[in-house]
């Protein structure tokens, strides 16, 4: 199992630094989309997205829902 969360974590890993157009942001990417400090970014607290239960300790936001979110506002 130790093998199968290392190699996901890797493959997440060259995911997030390939060039690739992708709807999912990481905090520090989503909260410079919104043009807005880490910290603010917090306190709103949008909906993430995360694989924890599955045992990968990422969090990513999506780009459409974020944008969502703000015409709400």
């Amino acid at each position: 199992m130790k093998g199968l969360i290392k190699a996901i974590d890797k493959l997440a890993e060259a995911i997030i630094t390939a060039k690739v157009n992708s709807p999912w942001l990481n905090q520090k990417q989503a909260a410079a989309y919104l043009r807005m400090s880490i910290n603010s970014f917090k306190d709103i607290q949008f909906k993430s997205h995360s694989l924890y239960e599955e045992g990968v300790a990422i969090e990513r936001w999506n780009r459409n829902e974020l944008d969502q979110e703000m015409l709400k506002r």
